[in-house]
C-alpha cells in the first residue's frame, strides 16, 4: 500500500511539474515593444521633468526645482533599466 502510494505521489509531482514547465508562455514580440516604448516615455518625461526643475532654479524657486529634477532623474533611472531589462529579454528568447 505504501508502495503504491508513494508511486502515485511521484506520478502527480511530474505531471504537475510537466504541466507547469510547459504552460509558461514566452513574451511576445508585442510585449517587448510595448516594455521598450513605456521605458522610452518614462526617459522622455524624466528628462522634461529636469528641464523643468533647471528653469524653476533659474526663476529663484529653487526647493521645487531640486525636487523635481530629483523625480526626473530617478524616472530617467526608472526607464532606462527597464529599457535595459527588455533588451536582455530579447537576447535571451
Amino acid at each position: 500500500m505504501k508502495k503504491k502510494f508513494y508511486g502515485v505521489a511521484l506520478g502527480a509531482s511530474l505531471l504537475f511539474a510537466g504541466v507547469a514547465y510547459a504552460g509558461t508562455p514566452e513574451p511576445t514580440d508585442r510585449h517587448a515593444e510595448q516594455q521598450e516604448r513605456i521605458a522610452r516615455d518614462e526617459i522622455r518625461r524624466g528628462e522634461i521633468m529636469e528641464q523643468e526643475g533647471h528653469r524653476l532654479e533659474r526663476q529663484g524657486d529653487w526647493r521645487r526645482g531640486q525636487a523635481l529634477e530629483r523625480k526626473g532623474e530617478k524616472l530617467e533611472r526608472q526607464g532606462r533599466n527597464r529599457l535595459n531589462a527588455t533588451e536582455r529579454r530579447e537576447r535571451i528568447y
